[in-house]
Order: C-alpha cells, then structure tokens, then sequence
C-alpha cells in the first residue's frame, strides 16, 4: 500500500502529509494519518477484490483474484500481528475461511463475497471512525518497506 498525495492543505511545506483540516480537529500528525490510511488502505484492497471475485465467472480471472486477495488477506495479517485493533481481528475472522474457496467457481459467490466484502467496508469505516493512528506505532517497519505508490500521470509529469 504505497501512499496516495491526494491533500488538502494550507501549507504544503510544514503539512503535505496530512490535511491541515483533520490536524486540526483531530490534534494528530503526519504519522498517525500515514498509519490509518495504511490500515484502511489493506481493507479496501481486500473489498475490492472481493467484490470482483463476487460477480467473476471466467476460470482464468478467479485465480488471479484469489491470489490479490490472499494476498491482502495476508498484508491484514500482519498489521493485526503488530496493531492488534477489534476491527483487524474481525477482517482476520472473515477473510481467513474464504481462502478455501477463493481459487475456485462455487455455486453461492456472489452472495458470500459481496456478504464478506460489505462485512469488510463497515470494519474499515469503524477503523477510521476509531483510530487517530496515535496507537498504530508498531505499524511503521511495515509501513517503510512498503514502495510508495505514484500514478502513472505523476510518474510522467515528476518523476523523469
């Protein structure tokens, strides 16, 4: 989960990491932000692929979503390993038996990955509603090895 410089500011040289809005209100930092949105950022992956696996029907495309959501499942795991939250222990409880099915058309996908991805998209809501980041610490290692994310416009216009 690389990070996204999507802002809102008022002083790009002493906040461009964080909205001066929600310093503001919240009282948290650059850090703390960069934290949540980690987190939040594995749980919407994780819905995401859910929903697609939800409606796939081609054989070659099933696997591949198995594996992005394994995978997401797998990044959730360690976040909870090192930011133990109620919210990441219950997207834990309901990714980890999907990993049976996930690689394979069964007759009930839809209804169980668009249950299990609308499960996933309320635990992300109360995460960000519940952390200001200010406890998330132990998330950094897992944050500073992580590449950050540019989109393909920026790399085009910034990055040559």
């Amino acid at each position: 989960m690389g990070e996204v410089r999507h802002n809102f500011f008022v002083d790009r040289t002493t906040n461009a990491d964080a909205p001066t809005l929600w310093m503001e209100r919240s009282g948290g930092n650059a850090a703390n932000r960069q934290r949540v949105k980690f987190v939040v950022g594995a749980m919407v992956q994780l819905e995401v692929t859910l929903r697609y696996r939800a409606t796939a029907t081609d054989p070659a495309v099933i696997p591949q979503l198995g594996g992005i959501a394994a995978a997401a499942n797998g990044k959730l795991a360690q976040i909870h390993g090192v930011a133990l939250t109620a919210e990441t222990e219950a997207v834990a409880g309901i990714a980890g038996p999907l990993l049976a099915t996930l690689f394979v058309a069964m007759p009930n996908d839809q209804d169980t990955y668009s249950a299990a991805a609308d499960k996933v998209a309320e635990l992300a809501q109360k995460f960000a509603r519940n952390n200001d980041g200010s406890a998330l610490a132990g998330l950094d290692p897992l944050i500073q090895v992580s590449p950050p994310h540019f989109s393909q416009q920026y790399r085009d216009k910034y990055l040559r």
